[in-house]
């Protein structure tokens, strides 16, 4: 507003002089302040043309229009539209045939000189009175009681509590000016200015202004008064991953009606002077990390948000290349568990037993001198980084190697050439051996042991000896017998 009055004030100068042109500026300025109820566009527009007019008739323009008038377009707050040549030469209401005469009269081609008298007929303002303003006087023909819209009335998309303006302009033999909204005459508005303040629900639709003559009228095409539609966001914004004391940007981009804002927000709090598209994390701290999402709004309060899309802020973790493994032991004897991680430096390592942090066990590997039953469980161990991220190894646990029998062998009799399968359930075995008859079987040195092609010497009792890290332990004896069938028997 401010540098729509300061350029009014130079155009005034420019075409008045300086002293002059000063007062004006000065004496519209007072007296829109003094008398103006307007406080933003277009109805300080409106409130200067007033005191600017001459004739109660600002539709035809005021003395400074165009110096006004087109300072505040240059600053996006133009006021209405105005018709200073109508083609009504003998100013009779109407543009019939003696307004023809007149013109032809007038007429000096594409070359000639136009008398002072004259003058208003050069429409186009080439120098001229030509077939090109004969075209504007013909377009605006209305007969001795006719009329013509010759401006109509445009689209206005506006937000609650806005003041707004439609506009039309008729020539002719005009009597009045008449408004409807869907489709019902507005009460009182018989100006060719409708004014609605403020925008409310009840404002919203569609509109028709009429131009009223003696023996017709003309009706403009509809247009209508709406909301904007909300905004909308085209690309979101990413999830970043970064280090302590780095930076980190999130960005969106919106879509929508005049000047959008935006509000960062972290884990469903605004951060506060988060206004912009971007928002900028200058040093990353762990304070940062979190949930974001931005929400955009209109200037009508309407809005558009990310949250159904959240990014998140994180810190790179260190990547473990060897996992801990389980480790079998006896009660007295020793354990370890190591674990391979790369990542940026300074990398931190924290061991756990069952959950909770071992203290002084700050390594790669972690040592048991002599374990007992109190240390058999699970470890993990929690990595970290230059970065400031962390990770949390897979769970290893720690269990004496006993060897344990889950089932026994099972014998039988046989027939000759059948196979022979037995098998001892071993659990936790290191090494094993079957014995026949006492005597070790030369290559039977597995949970299960197979007999092809049996024979009568294969008869005998078997067992199996299984050892443990930290014990040993025999099945049970089982008896197997090889026969000679004959006939199937």
């Amino acid at each position: 507003l401010g540098g729509a009055l300061w350029d009014m004030r130079t155009n005034l100068i420019d075409t008045l002089g300086e002293d002059e042109g000063l007062a004006l500026a000065r004496e519209l300025f007072v007296g829109q302040i003094l008398t103006g109820l307007h406080t933003m566009a277009p109805g300080v527009t409106i409130d200067l043309l007033v005191l600017d007019d001459d004739d109660d008739n600002v539709s035809n323009g005021t003395p400074h229009y165009h110096a006004i008038n087109g300072a505040f377009a240059e600053h996006g707050m133009p006021g209405p539209t105005v018709l200073f040549n109508d083609g009504d030469y003998n100013g009779d209401g109407d543009i019939d045939l003696a307004d023809y005469a007149a013109f032809h009269d007038c007429t000096t081609g594409p070359d000639g000189s136009i008398p002072e008298e004259c003058t208003s007929g050069d429409f186009d303002g080439d120098g001229d009175i030509d077939l090109l303003d004969f075209r504007r006087v013909s377009s605006r023909f209305t007969g001795d009681c006719g009329v013509l819209l010759v401006q109509e009335p445009e689209s206005v998309t506006a937000c609650f509590g806005d003041l707004v303006l439609f506009t039309m302009s008729g020539v002719g033999n005009v009597e009045e000016y008449v408004w409807t909204h869907d489709g019902v005459i507005v009460s009182g508005a018989n100006n060719q200015i409708l004014v609605i303040n403020p925008v409310t629900a009840g404002t919203l639709g569609r509109y028709r202004g009429v131009v009223v003559g003696g023996c017709a009228a003309a009706v403009s095409e509809e247009v209508t008064l709406s909301l904007p539609d909300p905004p909308i966001i085209v690309e979101l914004p990413e999830d970043v991953a970064t280090c302590v004391g780095e930076s980190a940007t999130f960005a969106v981009v919106g879509t929508g009606w005049e000047t959008l804002g935006y509000q960062w927000r972290r884990d469903d709090v605004e951060i506060v002077g988060a206004t912009d598209a971007a928002y900028t994390i200058d040093s990353v701290t762990h304070d940062d990390i979190g949930i974001y999402t931005c929400v955009v709004s209109d200037r009508c309060g309407q809005s558009a948000s990310t949250e159904s899309a959240p990014v998140s802020l994180s810190l790179i973790p260190p990547d473990i290349v060897t996992q801990p493994q389980q480790f079998l032991t006896c009660e007295g004897l020793g354990a370890e568990f190591n674990i391979e991680v790369a990542g940026p430096p300074p990398i931190g390592y924290q061991w756990r037993f069952e959950g909770v942090d071992i203290p002084g066990a700050v390594s790669p590997m972690y040592a048991i001198e002599s374990v007992t039953d109190d240390d058999l469980g699970v470890y993990r161990c929690v990595v970290s980084d230059g970065c400031g991220g962390s990770v949390i190894s897979q769970a290893a646990r720690l269990r004496y190697g006993n060897v344990v029998l889950n089932s026994q062998p099972a014998g039988g009799t046989f027939c000759a050439g059948e196979l022979i399968f037995m098998i001892a359930g071993a659990a936790d075995g290191v090494s094993f051996q079957w014995f026949k008859d006492g005597l070790p079987v030369p290559g039977a040195i597995s949970p299960f042991l197979v007999i092809q092609n049996a024979t009568p010497e294969d008869s005998g009792t078997y067992h199996l000896l299984a050892n443990g890290l930290c014990n040993e332990i025999t099945s049970e004896d089982v008896i197997v017998t090889v026969i000679a069938c004959t006939d199937g028997s």
